[in-house]
């Protein structure tokens, strides 16, 4: 199969083997099947392309390589890019099972105000005695490929493998876990990578308007396919977005890689369906500051194609020898929960420190 960098590199958006400047929302797509809704492989067994593509930019000459890279970085932001294009691929919703209630001492069940509807999340509850001041808060994406919300958010799990994104409401911040298009009573169907953006953008500025919450200290945070989906909603967050900051562990950089029919593996390279859904893409027009970290034996190989376009743009990475792709990401959310709660009212990120050394430490004081 043909990869995706030299074809979008030399004939971006325009001349790829005849690919028209913009894909019409009418093209004719080949459906994909239901969406599988089990939890992703193993980091170490995905069939990812990132080493690949990676490759197919060492391969070019430093010339070729410098001019490609640089007509990227010419991209529009992500969120200009995807307007009026509508997805032809066809995904079937996930389990429209409702929400289930969750303990008033720890969440409160909100419908957030989504671009299809109104749309249930968790938002964590905080102690009476913390309600005087207005809190830093953050959206949290948890991987996998089921994006609705369960008990899963607040049932203890093994630090090991923690993606409920405890570690932020446990240190006094708003935590919320929204559910995207197509779960848990969410209207419309999963567009896997594709709609679930603004989803996620909408989710943000619903979690600043709430009177607890601190709207210059709004964050977005996100694991595995999370983190996907938080390196695209930060490539599609425009001026005055909500999020001051986005943090993404562990994510690729072409969710094709990942194997399965979410999205499709096999969708061509120059179809917009495949481009808007390819963080490397657009790695150039973050709106946000944004933190990459993930462990050396986990998608560690899709940050150097993430680097290299983004140039720079406000992206930072960290790859954590020893660790792998799960163990890493609860002591690195204690950590930086502290973190951003220290950040001052002039400089919310003046703390934030995910330095391969940073996490290290967290992660031996928390053995």
């Amino acid at each position: 199969m043909r990869l995706l960098v030299p074809c979008i590199l030399f004939g971006l958006l325009s001349a790829c083997s005849g690919a028209s400047e913009r894909a019409p929302a009418t093209e004719a797509t080949t459906a994909a099947p239901a969406l599988e809704t089990e939890p992703p492989p193993e980091a170490g067994e995905q069939s990812t392309l990132s080493e690949a593509l990676a490759d197919e930019v060492e391969e070019l000459g430093e010339a070729d390589r410098a001019a490609a890279v640089a007509e990227l970085r010419r991209l529009p932001p992500l969120g200009q890019a995807r307007r009026g294009f509508r997805t032809q691929l066809r995904f079937e919703p996930g389990p429209g099972t409702p929400p289930e209630a969750p303990p008033r001492d720890v969440f409160e069940l909100v419908r957030y105000p989504a671009p299809l509807g109104p749309s249930p999340a968790y938002v964590s509850v905080l102690p009476a005695s913390a309600r005087n001041t207005k809190k830093a808060a953050i959206v949290w994406i948890i991987g996998g490929f089921d994006f609705g919300i369960s008990s899963y958010a607040w049932e203890p799990q093994p630090r090991e493998n923690d993606q409920t994104a405890a570690a932020f409401r446990e240190a006094g911040m708003v935590l919320m876990l929204p559910a995207l298009r197509g779960f848990s009573g969410a209207p419309g169907r999963p567009e896997c990578f594709l709609g679930e953006v603004e989803d996620i953008l909408a989710a943000g500025r619903y979690l600043a308007s709430r009177p607890e919450v601190d709207p210059a200290r709004v964050y977005l945070g996100g694991h595995s396919t999370g983190g996907t989906l938080a390196m695209l909603a930060s490539e599609s967050q425009l001026e005055a977005g909500p999020f001051k900051a986005v943090f993404a562990f562990g994510p690729v950089d072409d969710p094709r890689g990942y194997g399965g029919m979410c999205p499709p593996a096999d969708l061509p390279d120059e179809s917009y369906e495949t481009l808007l859904r390819a963080p490397f893409v657009w790695a150039a027009n973050l709106g946000a500051p944004t933190w990459i970290v993930e462990g050396e034996s986990g998608n560690a190989d899709a940050l150097e194609l993430l680097r290299q376009v983004a140039g720079r743009a406000p992206l930072r990475t960290t790859i954590v020898p020893g660790a792998g792709h799960f163990d890493v990401l609860r002591p690195a959310s204690e950590l930086l929960a502290r973190q951003l709660l220290a950040g001052t009212p002039e400089d919310p990120l003046a703390a934030v420190d995910l330095s391969e050394s940073a996490i290290l430490a967290a992660m031996q004081a928390s053995r």
